[in-house]
């Protein structure tokens, strides 16, 4: 069997970056060179997801709406958004410091801690001690992620990015 080179074809794989890739066409199909396939090659996990995964800090977003009060709550319906940083420890304990905005008021939460677990399909949840409940889905880097809360009358997403 002859392999003959035919073909010259840019790609970007991936996010890996551009590069050329040399295609083969023998019996009636195309093959990539050892080298192409290398080049194209799709990466693995860069690490596995566990509570380890998000460890140090976070700057943190937030913003939805409170549609309704909860009972023992002393926030008012209305937009809500929130800036701050979460500290985590890699062993499923964090802390967070933030300023939040409900209908207009702003606050300081002071230092508010927690709980987090992540599955090995990079999903969680996070549990603060004020009460409120995230579910989060953080990529495989453990550099951003993303969070819905999970509280009764709440309508707020955000994100998390590694500082």
């Amino acid at each position: 069997m002859k392999w003959r080179p035919v073909l010259l074809l840019f790609v970007w794989a991936l996010g890996i970056g551009f590069g050329f890739v040399c295609a083969y066409y023998t019996s009636g199909r195309f093959l990539l060179s050892p080298a192409a396939k290398a080049q194209v090659a799709v990466p693995a996990r860069i690490q596995a997801c566990a509570a380890e995964l998000l460890q140090g800090s976070y700057s943190l977003t937030l913003e939805g709406t409170i549609v309704t009060v909860s009972p023992g709550s002393s926030s008012p319906p209305g937009p809500y958004a929130a800036l701050g940083i979460v500290n985590f420890d890699g062993r499923n304990s964090l802390s967070l410091n933030s300023t939040q905005s409900y209908n207009g008021v702003i606050l300081s939460s002071g230092n508010v801690t927690g709980t987090y677990t992540l599955n090995s399909t990079c999903g969680g949840r996070i549990t603060l001690s004020s009460g409120a409940v995230f579910d989060l889905i953080i990529n495989n880097t453990g550099r951003e992620a993303h969070l819905i809360q999970l509280n009764t009358g709440s309508v707020i997403q955000g994100t998390l990015r590694k500082l």
